[in-house]
């Protein structure tokens, strides 16, 4: 932008000696008829004025119409009629009839004054004045080709039904009231069941198979926009239909960005009235919230420290809810990413709030009563919040809040939930593979895997607690009574269980922690629980690679303090590493052939591509040697 200007600046110096040439009659008398007395920003704010017909090409340039096959007239017809647009609306971008070099005279002179804001806008005008082509490229990329006669048919429907939801929002004050009078009831059921209509058919669209497409068209038509507009419409909140239709607006919201980053952008604009709505507990907007940030790593990493704030304060004021908890969740992993800041964001923001936020059952009396909540299997199936789900909701919360070796928020976690806590929990009979598995991983990521050495970890009994339980659960989980149709319990011991084991294991390995003659019997139990586990599994879907990568773990550790074996549990481990061997080994082959066979087939593609490259100018010397 810079060099443009000092180009622009040349061009203007010349232009002293070659006359200057004037702007457009009506856009001279923008710029000309301001009193000399008056601020400068008022020239600026005409030059920004300049602009809207530009925009207003773009707009007409980029909308969404639907294309038809046609026959070779016809195209010629279109063709003749898009070189048409270019030139002709040219001259609408120049912004006056000199090529922009007037326009961008002006700006340099007002550059020239001592007013900061003035000099701070004329070098945006500036800036986009030389924009503008690069604008209009990006506005072009974004046109959606209608191909089909069923892209077609949905384009018109959505049309349609917009133009008519338009309609009835700009004269919802006509229909949208408290009268009790029969007329006006009718009126206002006729309305609510035409927008409710139009709502479940175009979030009907976001639903299907061609999700995805749909959500663009529907972006490009401006959808989102109109059912703003019905959701900013003044209304009583206590009118059930009203209410009906604002919950049938969300859910359109939700299904509009749902898997869909372009669509989430649009709606962040609207993130503050959405967190105005959350004070309507009628109303999902944190639903809304979640989804619109659900996956999306540029979003979060962009949340603003007042969102979660209002969000954790929200659990304070109106109630332990479980949805604000999962909003909280959405934005510090989002792609499976971790986000530090939103991590340290949260955890200061928990630092404020009551005791009854934080609701962890350290002390006996309150211990019971979540032994009586775990032994209600139902609330963890329930759709609607209860302290069981609240809790492990915090938990894994937390949980998150610690991953990848976050020093501050594990000495925050660690003053929440102690060790002793946690394998207090994890190790009660009662407690169901839901909650086992929660307190498992918040043991691995705030006290095992963390970035200062946690030495008391390594020599607690507390841990050796939670084998032996585990491998009471392993056993269980063998035996021919077991019902292999437990997801819940299946993922505990194949998954969260087989983990932890290797990493405590792998940690006892790296720091050489000393293991007692009692804790080297008690290994041994472990990896020939392991490998009864990994009988169990086989010919079943279930995965065995944290089984396997556990027995191997333990293996290392068993080799390097030189611990016997018994035979007939080493001839075990043995046939089982070894099978994993052969499966590694046989992966190893399987990827290596696909390299070659990748490979083949590129090179045959560049011997393809040379070839064409050769013949075509073989053809080019003997046209010339021809001509």
């Amino acid at each position: 932008a810079a060099a443009a200007a000092a180009a622009a600046a040349a061009n203007a110096a010349n232009g002293g000696r070659h006359g200057s040439q004037s702007l457009s009659v009506d856009k001279h008398r923008k710029l000309t008829s301001l009193s000399t007395e008056e601020p400068m920003r008022r020239l600026l704010k005409c030059a920004e004025d300049l602009f809207a017909p530009s925009d207003n090409m773009i707009q007409q340039v980029v909308q969404p119409r639907a294309f038809r096959r046609t026959s070779s007239r016809h195209e010629h017809s279109n063709a003749v009629d898009a070189e048409n647009l270019s030139t002709e609306d040219r001259r609408v971008l120049e912004l006056d009839d000199d090529g922009g070099r007037s326009f961008v005279r002006v700006l340099l002179h007002l550059c020239l004054t001592s007013n900061e804001e003035v000099v701070s806008g004329a070098l945006q005008l500036i800036i986009r004045q030389f924009s503008q082509q690069e604008e209009l490229l990006a506005a072009i990329k974004q046109v959606q080709l209608l191909v089909s006669e069923d892209d077609v048919h949905v384009f018109k429907r959505i049309k349609v039904n917009l133009d008519e939801l338009r309609s009835k929002v700009e004269k919802s004050e006509l229909w949208v009231n408290d009268s009790q009078q029969q007329d006006d009831q009718s009126s206002l059921s006729a309305n609510v069941a035409a927008i409710d209509r139009i709502l479940r058919d175009i979030t009907a669209l976001c639903e299907c198979s061609t999700r995805a497409h749909h959500q663009r068209l529907l972006r490009n038509l401006d959808a989102h926009n109109e059912v703003m507009n019905l959701l900013k419409i003044a209304h009583d909140p206590d009118n059930p239909d009203i209410c009906r239709l604002m919950q049938a607006a969300h859910r359109f919201l939700q299904a509009f960005c749902r898997q869909n980053k372009e669509n989430q952008i649009v709606l962040s604009k609207f993130v503050p009235f959405f967190l105005e709505q959350t004070s309507n507990p009628k109303l999902p907007a944190e639903t809304t919230l979640t989804v619109l940030y659900h996956d999306n790593i540029e979003l979060c990493r962009t949340v603003k420290k007042k969102i979660i704030q209002h969000f954790v304060a929200a659990l304070d004021t109106r109630g332990r809810e479980v949805k604000h908890l999962r909003f909280l969740r959405t934005i510090v992993k989002p792609e499976g990413q971790l986000i530090p800041q939103v991590q340290n964001m949260i955890m200061d923001s928990f630092s404020s709030v009551s005791e009854d936020v934080l609701l962890f059952y350290n002390d006996p009396t309150s211990m019971a009563t979540l032994v009586e909540l775990m032994r209600n299997e139902e609330l963890l199936e329930s759709q609607t919040t209860n302290d069981l789900l609240y809790h492990l909701e915090l938990v894994d919360l937390l949980s998150c809040c610690t991953e990848g070796m976050n020093v501050y928020t594990e000495i925050k976690c660690q003053s929440y939930l102690p060790l002793e806590d946690v394998v207090r929990v994890a190790t009660h009979p009662e407690a169901p593979p839901q909650v086992k598995s929660t307190y498992c991983m918040f043991l691995m990521n705030c006290f095992l895997e963390t970035e200062v050495e946690m030495k008391e970890v390594h020599y607690s009994n507390h841990i050796w607690d939670l084998f032996r339980s585990m491998i009471e659960d392993m056993l269980r989980f063998c035996s021919d009574e077991y019902d292999m149709s437990v997801k819940a319990f299946n993922e505990y011991i194949t998954n969260v269980a087989c983990n932890t084991i290797r990493l405590y294991f792998k940690i006892c390995n790296d720091y050489s922690v000393n293991l007692s003659e009692q804790k080297s019997s008690e290994l041994i139990l472990i990896i020939d629980t392991l490998c009864s586990v990994n009988e169990r599994v086989k010919g079943t879907s279930i995965s065995n690679f944290h089984i396997q990568h556990a027995a191997q773990t333990i293996s290392k550790l068993i080799a390097d303090r030189d611990i016997k074996l018994p035979p007939e549990i080493e001839a075990r481990v043995t046939a089982f590493l070894n099978e994993k061997n052969a499966v590694n080994m046989g992966l190893s082959k399987w990827a290596a052939r696909i390299r070659v066979r990748r490979g083949s087939e590129a090179q045959k593609v560049d011997e393809r591509t040379i070839a064409q490259g050769n013949s075509t100018n073989n053809n080019t010397n003997s046209s010339n040697n021809s001509n």
